[in-house]
């Protein structure tokens, strides 16, 4: 009876016992969530509504990461160039709703005024709200000048009958906004009517200064378009005529170290050149970047950009915006790659290059990590389309002899690519003879 006794208590007792052990390792992890940190961007100082931001206007706040929302900008290229439309406070943490890309509004100290149409010589027929302009004086009795040294904000362009100028169709602030560069071009071939009167936001100076060189008569103004319209979301596009580069990784087996080559040589172009650069981990059946970083489960990763891989909606702001960036990185700009491996099969060409266009719109240079096998869409597609092929080995008979030519040869040759398109990169390793089959009789 005794020892039936004893045995419930011993047994409760570790019951309790396992229960208190499990309570305090709850209590531990929940500590180390709230000690995780994010960095978020913040104004260094008061920012009142109507300013452009600039790099230097902004840092960076550690927050814990339970308390960033998705609203907030971690990435300080998203936020360089954008305008406050509402007063900022010293340290605030940026939301996307209190800033914008393409305001009509004028800015602290500025005015909105509609040029009258005596003072008027021409204004280029492309010309919409929200682009920058270029304004010119033309005069009878003189040499013709630029009137402001720098591009002023279209902010209305109205026919005869007061309506926007604007194509019904494919509406050029739409495009705008949504950093649509084709559609934005596009929208300019057709149009609502012919440009009647033009809205100008000025300060007040540069109206008095216009206002005195036209009412004479003798001057008339010449607004021509400015083509830095097209880049005023921050990114390079490809109206810019700017295409970034693609640089792509393989080894020619799996686990030598090619990742780390990958890293490493993104990380040095991005510390030492000041490029944008990106670094895309694109090995679909062993994404462990995120793991190499410190970060146990990513926000974003590709496994999340599918809808938009698949609809083909996916553009080089937005990439950006998914891409982890943190001041750490000296400006590399990591994309986690797939954890979902059950799925890699299911990429298909269309979608990477998708992903590999908008990268090439995003970063100066774009580092792609693939697998050793070419047997998914990312590393055919990346090899295919890189600027640079670098091949990853080691000093191992067996890691490179079998599958350089099997994989790289045979399968490579079919897109057209030949082992003279490679760079070949040679990792080093503390065992010279690891990998491969040694035999002490011939030492």
């Amino acid at each position: 009876m005794n020892r039936g006794r004893q045995i419930r208590i011993s047994v409760s007792a570790a019951v309790l016992s396992g229960l208190l052990v499990y309570g305090v390792y709850l209590l531990q992890m929940r500590q180390v969530r709230l000690t995780e940190t994010t960095e978020v961007v913040v104004p260094k100082q008061f920012v009142p509504a109507g300013t452009s931001l600039g790099r230097e206007m902004l840092t960076k706040l550690r927050l814990p990461s339970g308390a960033v929302t998705g609203e907030m900008i971690v990435d300080m290229d998203e936020a360089d160039g954008l305008e406050s439309s509402v007063p900022l406070g010293g340290g605030e943490p940026l939301l996307r709703w209190k800033l914008d890309k393409f305001r009509l509004l004028p800015r602290v100290g500025e005015a909105t005024f509609q040029v009258p149409r005596d003072y008027v010589k021409s204004v280029s027929s492309g010309i919409r709200a929200g682009d920058r302009a270029i304004v010119y004086l033309s005069a009878e009795d003189g040499a013709s000048r630029r009137l402001f040294a720098e591009p002023v904000v279209v902010a209305a362009v109205k026919t005869a009958s007061n309506q926007e100028i604007d194509n019904p169709k494919s509406s050029n602030l739409l495009s705008m906004a949504e950093g649509d560069k084709e559609r934005m071009y596009a929208s300019r071939r057709d149009a609502n009517g012919s440009i009647d009167a033009v809205n100008l936001n000025l300060t007040e100076a540069q109206w008095l200064e216009l206002d005195s060189a036209c009412k004479d008569g003798k001057s008339k103004l010449i607004v021509a378009f400015d083509a830095s319209s097209f880049e005023s979301g921050g990114g390079v596009g490809l109206m810019s005529g700017q295409r970034g580069s693609l640089i792509a990784f393989a080894g020619s087996t799996p686990n030598i170290g090619t990742s780390l080559a990958a890293f490493g040589t993104a990380y040095r172009i991005a510390s030492v050149t000041g490029k944008r650069v990106g670094y895309l981990c694109l090995n679909l059946k062993s994404a462990k970047t995120h793991l190499y970083l410190g970060i146990d489960r990513p926000e974003i990763t590709l496994s999340g950009m599918r809808p938009e891989l698949k609809s083909g909606t996916l553009t080089g702001t937005k990439l950006r915006q998914y891409a982890f960036a943190p001041s750490r990185l000296e400006g590399l700009h990591v994309l986690f790659g797939n954890l979902a491996r059950d799925q890699a099969e299911y990429y298909e060409p269309e979608q990477m290059d998708t992903l590999l266009a908008a990268a090439r719109e995003a970063f100066d240079v774009t580092v792609a990590d693939v697998s050793a096998y070419w047997d998914n869409a990312a590393t055919v597609c990346a090899m295919r389309t890189a600027d640079h092929r670098c091949l990853v080995t080691t000093g191992s008979l067996t890691h490179f002899q079998e599958d350089v030519n099997r994989w790289t040869g045979q399968v490579g040759s079919q897109f057209g690519l030949s082992l003279a398109n490679y760079h070949l990169v040679l990792m080093q390793s503390k065992y010279r003879h690891a990998g491969g089959i040694w035999d002490e009789g011939n030492s």
